[in-house]
């Protein structure tokens, strides 16, 4: 969503990025609004440790962090509209089946408004729409379409990307949107004086005029009218929703799926919470009838319905067969995440939850061109910090085909794009790696002192100290060689493998691949005086944005190859961007 750039950005240091390289950018099924994603949330990934002083050194003529950044009272409108479209695409984004993996298609796109407040969407370096009114961009999980979410001050329009061609789907404004599918273009959205309508395949029909019979979510109770839980298959196949029994009354609801132009009703008292890609299965919570507080998760098939468990929190992924989930607990003994797996023809009292560990993991996908994985086997997972004190501890897990879980490290890191090697900075400062062939997750030792670090196509590493000296460090040679000293910061295109970085008195930016001696950096023909950040480090197509210090605002480019780069726009706004992003990890060097 949309950040107030107010204020130019300060010098990167401060603060702990704790992401992997291709771990989901966003706080897994409950996908955050900031990485949200992926199609226009700038890549930051890369672990910054902070220095022994908490701030890396400054020139006095540096811009200094400020909180000047702000969302318009438009966007927290949107983000309401949004936080359900957005939990059925994290679903896809950190989880897979046990077919295939879904792999990216070669598609990049972006928002971004103008200093005249035009937003403006772009696909692969075209731009498709210009909106006067807010927008919200959501891609397909595979980046094949992507929506647009334009808020009006009659409602929200509803736009679909196709190729390079924009097309407005919803003939009049509408009330809220409440689903959106991640793999197949298909919207849930509901008109006050009509009720809800559900669109596929170019055309829309009426679920319900009787709107007002749907559940609405307990847990989010609030002013805003409409606040409904509503789930939609990635093939947009089938719409998922709570509706009240009016002939029973007392408050009883039933769970309902819709699907072929006909509701069905499914089981009693359940709130829908995640659905398979085809809509086959559902999962469900409701509350424990000895208490009516605690939260108790059922999976729904055709016939019948399993509980899971007890303290039910969050899903925090589902495969797009539906027949593996990642959850939380909360209990009075904390947080705890679990997989849960099963045949859908033999569900029984036999399948059980396989935990994982106390505290709340996200998978990770080491893949760069892998958008969804087939199945939580084999695969690593990382916490996430709930914990005010940014520099905690988030430890990496390995599940393996049996969904045993074991610690690689107590540490969040990344992983080379190979999966052989594994980076990270412990509390101590100093940089590791572990060979995951070693069973044992032995950890060795690279560098004292290391506030930042990536990690190339190779399995290498560059890091930057706290003495602002970037090396570059041979794994398999066990060497380190000096790039550069005085270098203020450093961001990686991993595709093209191509490490850029700034010096600490100086605007220019110089590049750097596997060892080899700086260059020059010009984007679009043009020098660029700050250190640029990505989309999607990983994909070949992506954009960068470079921050202008002369006209406070933002450039946006497109790369095809990573090699070389069109300006697209200049901006105030970015679609995606989080605040804390913008602050902690866009250098604000200035000549001192």
């Amino acid at each position: 969503m949309f950040f107030k750039n107010n204020t130019r950005p300060a010098y990167a240091g401060a603060g702990l990025r704790n992401a992997s390289q291709s771990a989901p950018t966003s706080d897994s099924f409950m996908r955050s609004t900031s990485e949200t994603d992926d199609f226009g949330a700038f890549n930051t990934a890369g672990m910054q440790q902070q220095r022994p002083n908490g701030a890396r050194r400054a020139p006095q003529q540096r811009p200094q962090k400020s909180s000047g950044l702000k969302s318009s009272s438009i966007v927290v409108a949107i983000a309401a509209v949004v936080v359900v479209v957005l939990l059925i695409i994290l679903i896809a984004a950190v989880a897979g089946g046990s077919g295939k993996n879904i792999t990216y298609e070669d598609n990049a796109y972006i928002a971004y408004m103008d200093s005249d407040g035009i937003y403006h969407v772009a696909v692969n370096g075209t731009v498709v729409g210009d909106y006067e009114n807010e927008v919200s961009l959501i891609p397909a999980d595979d980046h094949s379409f992507a929506y647009i979410i334009e808020s009006s001050a009659e409602g929200y329009i509803v736009h679909l990307i196709e190729g390079k061609k924009a097309t407005r789907i919803t003939d009049t404004a509408v009330d809220k949107v409440l689903a959106t599918a991640s793999l197949t273009p298909g919207v849930v959205w509901l008109e006050a004086d009509n009720g809800i309508y559900y669109y596929t395949d170019g055309k829309d029909e009426r679920i319900t005029k009787d709107y007002d019979t749907l559940v609405e979510d307990r847990n989010n109770a609030s002013d805003d009218l409409y606040n409904y839980l509503c789930f939609m298959s990635a093939d947009a196949s089938t719409v998922t929703y709570a509706k009240y029994d009016e002939e029973k009354g007392n408050g009883v609801f039933n769970l309902y799926t819709y699907s072929d132009s006909s509701e069905q009703k499914s089981q009693k008292n359940l709130f829908p919470a995640a659905i398979s890609d085809d809509g086959s299965l559902i999962y469900g919570y409701g509350y424990s009838s000895k208490d009516g507080i605690t939260k108790m998760l059922y999976v729904v098939t055709p016939d019948d319905k399993f509980n899971i468990c007890e303290g039910f929190n969050s899903i925090v992924g589902i495969n797009p067969e539906g027949n593996e989930i990642v959850y939380t607990t909360s209990t009075d003994a904390g947080i705890t995440t679990y997989i849960f797996a099963f045949n859908p023809k033999k569900l029984d009292s036999e399948a059980a939850p396989a935990k994982i560990a106390k505290g709340y993991f996200t998978p990770v996908i080491i893949d760069p061109e892998v958008a969804r994985l087939s199945t939580f086997k084999n695969t690593y997972f990382e916490a996430q910090s709930t914990d005010l004190d940014i520099t905690a501890a988030t430890p990496t897990y390995y599940v393996n085909k049996k969904y045993e879980a074991t610690k690689v490290a107590g540490y969040a890191g990344k992983f080379d794009p190979n999966g052989k090697y594994f980076f990270y900075i412990n509390d101590n400062g100093k940089l590791l790696y572990i060979d995951l062939d070693d069973d044992q997750y032995n950890g060795v030792g690279i560098e004292e002192d290391i506030v930042d670090f990536e990690v190339t196509q190779k399995g290498n590493v560059y890091w930057l100290n706290d003495s602002d000296r970037l090396s570059y460090y041979n794994v398999s040679k066990d060497e380190n060689q000096r790039i550069r000293d005085d270098v203020a910061e450093i961001s990686m295109h991993n595709y093209s493998n191509k490490l850029y970085f700034q010096l600490t008195d100086s605007v220019t930016v110089y590049c750097t691949e596997e060892g080899s001696k700086e260059d020059d950096v010009k984007f679009d023909s043009t020098s660029i005086a700050g250190t640029p950040i990505f989309a999607k480090a990983n994909l070949k197509k992506t954009f960068a944005a470079v921050y202008d210090y002369d006209n406070d605002e933002w450039r946006i480019y497109y790369t095809s190859n990573g090699r070389s780069y069109k300006f697209i726009g200049a901006c105030i706004d970015i679609d995606g961007f989080d605040a804390s992003d913008i602050l902690d990890n866009i250098s604000g060097n200035l000549p001192g």
